[in-house]
């Protein structure tokens, strides 16, 4: 995590910095520049409490576990571990220290869908100011940026708006957004209408993220359900008569049932929203 503005050196144009200025710079090469004999908690929280003396090891350990360095993996060295996971070390450190400007370059790299997912929801409450790099449609998409910056013909353009489909166009690369009018995206929202929209793009976005490992899961636990009531099947042939067995029995499997059947609707709802996503 670099903290500093002055580390950062311009290319071209002039920067303004003073005390106020709190920067903090996630790069998508950050996590090989990592001290390689560390042990990964330590470095998080030695690095950290150099700005935040405050940082508890257990702040720490919450963290990075929400990012997927869970249980020993946080107690490895930093060169035990493999390329993602000495991402989300660095991703651990930039997310606890305090910043009030943040630079993230392809920070998605390296992450999977449960992490990206809880780096979503720390930069949802975030106060400061964001400027990310990025070829992930879906996580731009989920930041709901405010504004769009893009390099064309030997400059960088910035424009107060929404992302639109031809940022990502390979063919296009932004050189004709200057030349967009806001009328040809459909009529004006109200801001309250284009929040919602955003509330609601940013939702959508999540679950398509999150959607084939949760059918994953999903698939598990009813295989497994269904092999307890294939059992509780069983042992209601062997009760026989006995009523009191029976309706133990009878109980438990109406309750196993009740889950997997509501398993198969969420299972059914991720796939319709995967299939809407599809090119067809």
């Amino acid at each position: 995590l670099t903290t500093h503005a002055t580390l950062t050196k311009l290319t071209a144009g002039v920067r303004e910095v003073d005390d106020r200025l709190a920067l903090g710079i996630f790069a998508q090469d950050l996590a090989q520049e990592l001290p390689q004999g560390d042990q990964a908690l330590q470095y998080v929280a030695d690095t950290v409490r150099r700005v935040d003396g405050g940082v508890t090891d257990e702040r720490c350990r919450t963290t990075m576990g929400s990012l997927g360095l869970v249980g020993e993996k946080a107690l490895r060295p930093i060169g035990a571990l493999s390329g993602g996971e000495k991402a989300r070390v660095a991703l651990s450190t930039f997310c606890l220290t305090p910043c009030n400007v943040l630079l993230l370059d392809e920070p998605t790299n390296h992450l999977d869908v449960d992490s990206i997912s809880a780096l979503l929801d720390a930069l949802e409450t975030y106060p400061g100011a964001l400027l990310v790099v990025s070829h992930d449609r879906r996580f731009c998409d989920a930041l709901r940026c405010t504004h769009v910056a893009y390099v064309a013909e030997g400059r960088c353009v910035l424009e107060e708006r929404e992302l639109r489909d031809s940022d990502f166009s390979i063919g296009d690369k932004g050189v004709t957004n200057a030349a967009e009018k806001a009328e040809e995206e459909g009529a004006a929202l109200t801001a309250a209408e284009a929040k919602a929209q955003r509330e609601e793009e940013r939702r959508v976005q999540k679950l398509l993220s999150a959607a084939p490992k949760k059918i994953a899961k999903l698939e598990s636990a009813i295989a497994t359900a269904e092999e307890e009531i294939a059992a509780i099947d069983g042992e209601m042939l062997r009760a026989g008569s006995d009523l009191d067995a029976l309706k133990d029995l009878g109980a438990r499997r109406d309750a196993l049932q009740e889950q997997v059947d509501a398993k198969y609707v969420e299972w059914d709802s991720l796939e319709a929203l995967l299939g809407e996503t599809l090119p067809a």
